[in-house]
């Protein structure tokens, strides 16, 4: 099985939207969707399904140990330059009710878990239209520094991740990710995460033990090593941040 075309295939969970599904334009929704429209006022709105993100406040709980004192949190990114950040609203939205969901002011929000939501197959509706922002989990350990994360973090990130992300996948994507050792633990697949600013190197911290991260060119990404068993989930990885650096878009 061709190695690239497996990598290509998960998305590399950030070259392209996560959580990203192939979803016709709304337009085209069956009825019980075109109150999507309705309650934006925005036509072709972005959305994502409740019961898929709910997979992953799943896959949180049973990963916790990983960042024992965080919170799960998600986070709207800019997925386009020209997006626009304020006034963003989201709901979810059911056949029976629609509940707004609020957002803090660095874009991230909670999810409450209804179980009558779920199996009314409600989704998450944004005033944004499909493609403008980034869906992501946000999970930060407190009293971190803003140029410092922790291995353990990301590592509990890429597991809320793709618990969502492969609920859009195809069976054939689905196992062939699994035949690999998924995206959390193998080697052979690269899961990329942001920096929170443009950054010039990175580098991993536990103990003795110190090493370079993979920076992207842009500086917007990094890849730390999530699989690699040797590396604490206490690991503390640095970043230097380019002079006056702003944050990072997720176009970079």
């Amino acid at each position: 099985m061709n190695r690239n075309l497996i990598l290509a295939l998960f998305l590399q969970l950030t070259s392209t939207p996560i959580f990203a599904e192939d979803k016709p334009n709304m337009s085209q929704e069956p009825v019980e969707n075109q109150s999507v429209v309705d309650v934006t006022g925005t036509k072709n709105a972005d959305w994502k399904s409740y019961s898929a993100m709910l997979k992953g406040i799943t896959a949180f709980n049973e990963h916790h140990k990983l960042a024992p004192k965080s919170e799960l949190r998600f986070i709207l990114r800019k997925q386009l330059p020209n997006a626009e950040m304020q006034g963003i609203v989201l709901r979810i939205v059911g056949t029976e009710k629609s509940i707004s969901v609020p957002i803090a002011e660095d874009g991230t929000f909670s999810l409450l878990v209804d179980k009558n939501l779920a199996e009314d197959n409600a989704e998450l509706v944004l005033n944004r239209k499909k493609d403008m922002v980034r869906w992501l989990p946000h999970i930060i350990t407190p009293n971190l520094p803003e140029n410092v994360r922790r291995l353990g973090d990301l590592r509990l990130e890429c597991e809320v991740r793709w618990a969502v992300e492969k609920e859009g996948m195809s069976f054939f994507q689905r196992n062939s990710f699994k035949a690999l050792g998924g995206p959390c633990s193998s080697s052979v697949i690269k899961t990329d995460f942001y920096v929170p600013k443009l950054a010039v190197s990175a580098k991993i911290t536990f103990g003795s033990q110190t090493a370079e991260v993979q920076v992207a060119k842009t500086g917007a990404r990094f890849t730390p090593p999530l699989y690699d068993k040797n590396w604490n989930d206490d690991a503390l990885i640095e970043f230097q941040f380019k002079g006056d650096s702003q944050p990072v878009s997720s176009s970079q």
